[in-house]
C-alpha cells in the first residue's frame, strides 16, 4: 500500500489435483483509494510440453511493491519441471498489468526472489542464484527512463554453502539494503548507494538472526535482529543502524 492508500496485492494460487491436472498461477487484484478490490486476474500461467508430456509451472516467493502514483511491480520465482527462474511483471495504474519479463538470465536457479520501489517508481530486485549447494546473490535495477538493467552479482558465498533466505528493502531515494541467509551460518548485508552502487558485503555477528529491516527517505538503514541465549534461555531483541555512506 502507497501512502495515499492505493493497494495491489499478489499471491499462488492452485487448481486442479497434484499430479493429473494441477496447475499453479499467479494472481493480482488492486484496490485504489477509497475504491472496491478489483475483479481478481491471473498475471502468469503456463502450461507446456516436455519430451511428450505436459508439464505445469510452480510458483514461490512473490512479492510487489507500489509506489505514490499508484503504479507497481511484482516479482516471483517461477519453475517448469527443469530449472528455477525469476520473473517479473509492472503495474500501471492507468493500464494494468504489462506482461511477464524474465529477469534471471543464467542457467543456474534462481529462487528467493525480493523486490522493493522507490518514491519515482524505480525498482530493486534480487535473487538467489545457486548450483547445486554454491550460492550467490544477483540483482536488476529497474527505472522509469530505461527499463531492467542488466543483472549483476553483489555477493558470492563461500563453496558448499547454500542460500535460503534474501530479502530487499528500498528507501523512498533509492538507497536499498539486502539482506540473506547462509544456510547453518550467517546472515550477511549488502547497501546500493544511488550514483555508487553496490558496496561490498559484510556479515552480521553469527549468533544473531535478522527479523525485520527497512531504509528511509535519507538512506538511514534499520535492522532488527535476535540473539539465542541458550545457557539463560532467552532472547535479546537488537537494532543495528546504518547511515547512507558519504
Amino acid at each position: 500500500m502507497n501512502p495515499s492508500g492505493n493497494a495491489l496485492v499478489i499471491w499462488r494460487q492452485e487448481s486442479g489435483t497434484f499430479d493429473v491436472d494441477l496447475v499453479e498461477t499467479i494472481w493480482s487484484s488492486h484496490s485504489a483509494t477509497g475504491s472496491e478490490w478489483t475483479t481478481p486476474e491471473s498475471i502468469q500461467s503456463e502450461v507446456g510440453e516436455q519430451g511428450g508430456n505436459p508439464f505445469r509451472n510452480q510458483f514461490s516467493y512473490p512479492h510487489v511493491a507500489v509506489d505514490p502514483q499508484g503504479n507497481g511491480i511484482a516479482a516471483w520465482s517461477q519453475s517448469n519441471d527443469e530449472s528455477w527462474t525469476v520473473w517479473t511483471s509492472r503495474f500501471d495504474a492507468s493500464g494494468g498489468w504489462e506482461g511477464a519479463e524474465l529477469l534471471s538470465t543464467s542457467p543456474l536457479d534462481a529462487t528467493h526472489a525480493s523486490l522493493a520501489m522507490d518514491a519515482d517508481g524505480n525498482a530493486i530486485a534480487i535473487w538467489v542464484q545457486s548450483a547445486y549447494v554454491d550460492c550467490s546473490i544477483w540483482s536488476r535495477r529497474y527505472t522509469l527512463d530505461t527499463g531492467w538493467g542488466a543483472p549483476e552479482p553483489i555477493a558470492a558465498t563461500a563453496a558448499w554453502s547454500n542460500c535460503d533466505y534474501a530479502k530487499v528493502a528500498v528507501g523512498a531515494a533509492g538507497d536499498a539494503v539486502a539482506v540473506w541467509r547462509v544456510r547453518f551460518g550467517s546472515y550477511w548485508s549488502n547497501r546500493y548507494t544511488p550514483g555508487q552502487g553496490w558496496s561490498e558485503p559484510e556479515a552480521f555477528d553469527i549468533d544473531m538472526e535478522v527479523v525485520d529491516f527497512a531504509v528511509d527517505g535519507d538512506g538511514t538503514a534499520m535492522v532488527a535482529l535476535r540473539r539465542y541465549y541458550e545457557a539463560e534461555d532467552k532472547i535479546n531483541l537488537w537494532v543495528s543502524i546504518s547511515t547512507r555512506p558519504q
